[in-house]
């Protein structure tokens, strides 16, 4: 299993879920925030958050309404399943 993988503590409530793994290191998060959410560039600091994300770190986002929290969850649930969004 790639290194990226998280392995659920014995103590967690969700210790019977798949680890999370990036499918990819070399995913380009740009090509896929252009392809699937018609959108040219990041705002601060979403590409971080994203990054983080993918690579199966847990993540806890307080922003301000407007700011694109939902693209930074978005975004790599999409490129880790491989799949266009749901509508």
């Amino acid at each position: 299993m790639p290194a990226a993988c998280l392995h659920p503590r014995p103590h967690d409530a969700l210790a019977m879920a798949p680890p999370l793994c990036r499918i990819s290191p070399f995913v380009d998060i740009d090509f896929a925030l252009r392809r699937q959410f018609s959108k040219s560039v990041f705002r601060h600091p979403q590409r971080e958050i994203i990054i983080a994300a993918l690579e199966g770190h847990d993540v806890v986002v307080q922003a301000a309404t407007g700011f694109g929290k939902s693209l930074c969850f978005q975004l790599p649930a999409v490129i880790n399943s491989g799949g266009e969004p749901r509508s």
